[in-house]
Protein backbone atom coordinates (compact mmCIF):
# COMPACT_ATOMS: atom_id res chain seq x y z
CA UNK A 1 0.00 0.00 0.00
CA UNK A 2 1.69 3.51 -0.72
CA UNK A 3 1.02 5.82 2.18
CA UNK A 4 0.98 9.48 0.35
CA UNK A 5 2.78 12.56 1.93
CA UNK A 6 2.61 16.21 1.71
CA UNK A 7 5.33 19.10 1.79
CA UNK A 8 4.86 21.57 5.26
CA UNK A 9 4.17 24.57 4.25
CA UNK A 10 6.68 25.64 7.31
CA UNK A 11 9.27 23.77 7.27
CA UNK A 12 8.96 22.46 3.70
CA UNK A 13 9.89 19.19 4.55
CA UNK A 14 7.93 16.19 3.07
CA UNK A 15 6.38 13.90 5.47
CA UNK A 16 3.73 10.78 5.03
CA UNK A 17 0.36 11.58 4.84
CA UNK A 18 -0.68 10.13 8.00
CA UNK A 19 -2.17 11.04 12.05
CA UNK A 20 1.22 10.82 13.24
CA UNK A 21 3.05 13.50 10.88
CA UNK A 22 -0.50 15.77 9.89
CA UNK A 23 -3.78 16.87 12.12
CA UNK A 24 -6.61 15.88 10.05
CA UNK A 25 -8.35 19.49 8.98
CA UNK A 26 -11.96 20.16 11.14
CA UNK A 27 -13.39 22.42 8.50
CA UNK A 28 -12.48 20.87 5.35
CA UNK A 29 -11.82 17.33 4.95
CA UNK A 30 -8.50 16.00 4.63
CA UNK A 31 -4.88 16.99 6.54
CA UNK A 32 -3.75 20.31 7.62
CA UNK A 33 -0.93 22.26 5.12
CA UNK A 34 1.55 21.87 8.05
CA UNK A 35 2.88 19.43 10.44
CA UNK A 36 2.39 18.86 13.44
CA UNK A 37 5.53 19.01 15.28
CA UNK A 38 5.66 22.88 13.36
CA UNK A 39 2.18 23.89 14.69
CA UNK A 40 3.55 22.95 18.45
CA UNK A 41 6.69 25.11 17.68
CA UNK A 42 4.48 27.58 16.46
CA UNK A 43 2.47 27.05 19.86
CA UNK A 44 5.42 27.08 21.88
CA UNK A 45 6.59 30.10 20.58
CA UNK A 46 3.43 32.14 20.76
CA UNK A 47 2.99 31.29 24.57
CA UNK A 48 6.54 32.02 25.51
CA UNK A 49 5.92 35.23 23.67
CA UNK A 50 2.30 35.68 25.40
CA UNK A 51 3.16 34.24 28.43
CA UNK A 52 1.85 37.05 31.19
CA UNK A 53 -0.79 37.88 29.18
CA UNK A 54 -2.09 34.28 28.70
CA UNK A 55 -1.38 33.79 32.50
CA UNK A 56 -3.80 36.42 33.43
CA UNK A 57 -6.61 35.70 31.37
CA UNK A 58 -6.18 32.10 32.77
CA UNK A 59 -6.28 33.33 35.80
CA UNK A 60 -9.64 35.47 35.23
CA UNK A 61 -11.22 32.62 33.68
CA UNK A 62 -10.48 30.57 36.42
CA UNK A 63 -11.90 33.20 39.11
CA UNK A 64 -14.98 33.10 36.83
CA UNK A 65 -15.50 29.42 36.69
CA UNK A 66 -14.13 27.48 39.80
CA UNK A 67 -16.41 25.07 40.04
CA UNK A 68 -16.39 24.40 36.33
CA UNK A 69 -12.74 24.04 36.48
CA UNK A 70 -12.83 21.90 38.95
CA UNK A 71 -15.12 19.69 37.73
CA UNK A 72 -13.24 19.48 34.83
CA UNK A 73 -10.02 19.00 36.17
CA UNK A 74 -11.76 15.51 38.27
CA UNK A 75 -13.43 13.78 35.08
CA UNK A 76 -9.99 14.37 33.04
CA UNK A 77 -8.00 12.87 36.58
CA UNK A 78 -10.43 9.95 36.74
CA UNK A 79 -10.26 9.17 33.07
CA UNK A 80 -6.80 9.46 32.44
CA UNK A 81 -4.70 7.98 35.54
CA UNK A 82 -1.74 7.16 34.01
CA UNK A 83 -1.54 9.37 31.57
CA UNK A 84 -1.71 11.94 34.28
CA UNK A 85 1.11 9.91 36.42
CA UNK A 86 3.29 10.18 33.16
CA UNK A 87 3.12 13.52 33.27
CA UNK A 88 4.26 14.12 36.82
CA UNK A 89 6.91 12.21 36.69
CA UNK A 90 8.16 13.37 33.27
CA UNK A 91 7.78 17.43 34.71
CA UNK A 92 9.33 15.85 38.39
CA UNK A 93 12.03 14.86 36.21
CA UNK A 94 12.86 18.15 33.85
CA UNK A 95 12.48 19.77 37.10
CA UNK A 96 13.35 17.77 39.66
CA UNK A 97 15.95 20.26 41.27
CA UNK A 98 13.75 22.64 41.66
CA UNK A 99 10.70 20.91 42.92
CA UNK A 100 12.83 19.70 45.66
CA UNK A 101 13.60 23.30 47.11
CA UNK A 102 10.15 24.12 46.65
CA UNK A 103 8.96 20.85 48.37
CA UNK A 104 11.26 21.85 51.12
CA UNK A 105 11.36 25.62 51.19
CA UNK A 106 7.06 24.80 51.63
CA UNK A 107 7.37 22.07 54.25
CA UNK A 108 9.54 24.99 56.36
CA UNK A 109 6.83 27.39 56.48
CA UNK A 110 3.72 24.67 56.55
CA UNK A 111 5.01 21.72 59.30
CA UNK A 112 1.84 21.71 60.84
CA UNK A 113 0.26 21.42 56.98
CA UNK A 114 3.22 19.02 55.99
CA UNK A 115 2.37 16.63 59.04
CA UNK A 116 -0.95 16.20 58.39
CA UNK A 117 -0.58 15.44 54.68
CA UNK A 118 2.42 13.11 55.66
CA UNK A 119 -0.11 11.32 58.26
CA UNK A 120 -3.15 11.10 55.39
CA UNK A 121 -1.00 9.60 53.27
CA UNK A 122 0.15 6.65 55.74
CA UNK A 123 -3.12 5.89 56.75
CA UNK A 124 -4.23 6.14 52.89
CA UNK A 125 -1.11 3.41 52.30
CA UNK A 126 -2.53 1.60 55.14
CA UNK A 127 -6.18 2.09 54.20
CA UNK A 128 -7.05 3.47 57.70
CA UNK A 129 -9.95 4.80 57.89
CA UNK A 130 -10.13 8.90 58.58
CA UNK A 131 -8.64 11.91 57.87
CA UNK A 132 -7.31 14.89 59.78
CA UNK A 133 -7.04 18.48 59.09
CA UNK A 134 -4.36 21.35 60.01
CA UNK A 135 -7.01 23.32 61.78
CA UNK A 136 -7.89 19.97 64.31
CA UNK A 137 -4.06 19.05 64.63
CA UNK A 138 -3.58 22.91 65.66
CA UNK A 139 -6.61 22.39 68.09
CA UNK A 140 -5.26 19.86 69.74
CA UNK A 141 -2.09 21.35 70.47
CA UNK A 142 -3.86 24.67 71.87
CA UNK A 143 -5.79 21.67 74.13
CA UNK A 144 -2.26 20.48 75.22
CA UNK A 145 -0.80 23.51 75.97
CA UNK A 146 1.89 23.19 73.77
CA UNK A 147 2.99 20.56 75.64
CA UNK A 148 3.71 16.51 74.36
CA UNK A 149 1.14 14.25 75.53
CA UNK A 150 3.13 11.90 76.87
CA UNK A 151 6.53 13.47 77.92
CA UNK A 152 4.98 16.94 78.75
CA UNK A 153 8.09 18.91 77.57
CA UNK A 154 7.49 21.89 75.29
CA UNK A 155 6.64 21.10 71.83
CA UNK A 156 9.33 22.51 69.27
CA UNK A 157 8.30 20.61 66.54
CA UNK A 158 4.94 19.02 67.06
CA UNK A 159 4.05 16.15 65.92
CA UNK A 160 0.28 13.78 65.23
CA UNK A 161 0.81 10.99 66.87
CA UNK A 162 -1.82 7.64 66.57
CA UNK A 163 -2.49 6.78 70.72
CA UNK A 164 -3.54 3.23 68.54
CA UNK A 165 -1.22 2.74 65.91
CA UNK A 166 -2.42 2.53 62.30
CA UNK A 167 -0.39 -0.85 62.15
CA UNK A 168 -2.35 -2.27 64.40
CA UNK A 169 -5.78 -0.64 63.49
CA UNK A 170 -6.02 2.74 64.59
CA UNK A 171 -8.20 5.39 62.47
CA UNK A 172 -6.65 8.50 61.28
CA UNK A 173 -9.73 10.87 62.87
CA UNK A 174 -8.39 13.41 64.96
CA UNK A 175 -9.93 11.50 68.03
CA UNK A 176 -7.19 9.18 67.64
CA UNK A 177 -4.62 11.89 67.23
CA UNK A 178 -2.33 13.43 70.07
CA UNK A 179 0.67 16.08 69.56
CA UNK A 180 3.94 14.54 70.38
CA UNK A 181 7.73 15.43 70.71
CA UNK A 182 10.22 13.52 68.07
CA UNK A 183 11.50 11.72 70.92
CA UNK A 184 8.18 10.03 72.16
CA UNK A 185 7.04 9.55 68.94
CA UNK A 186 10.47 7.58 67.74
CA UNK A 187 10.32 5.24 71.45
CA UNK A 188 6.54 4.94 71.46
CA UNK A 189 6.73 2.83 67.92
CA UNK A 190 4.00 0.61 67.18
CA UNK A 191 2.76 0.45 71.14
CA UNK A 192 -0.57 1.84 72.08
CA UNK A 193 -1.13 5.02 74.26
CA UNK A 194 -1.20 3.37 77.14
CA UNK A 195 1.06 0.77 76.56
CA UNK A 196 3.76 3.58 75.88
CA UNK A 197 2.58 5.04 79.15
CA UNK A 198 3.04 1.79 81.07
CA UNK A 199 6.81 1.79 79.30
CA UNK A 200 7.59 5.35 80.66
CA UNK A 201 6.48 4.50 84.05
CA UNK A 202 8.49 1.14 84.28
CA UNK A 203 11.64 2.93 82.85
CA UNK A 204 11.16 5.70 84.87
CA UNK A 205 10.95 3.79 88.34
CA UNK A 206 14.19 1.39 87.39
CA UNK A 207 15.90 4.96 86.97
Amino acid sequence: MVIESRVCKICNLEKPLTLEHYSLNSKKSGYMLHCIECKRKQFRDWYYKNHEEQKKRSLIWYNQNRERSHLQNKRWRTANKEKRNEITRKSWARHREKRIKEAVAWGQKNKKAKLAISHAYRARTRNAEGRFTKEEFQQRITEQNNLCFYCGCELIIPIAEHKIPLARGGTNYISNIVASCASCNSSKGIKTDHEFQEYRNSANKNI
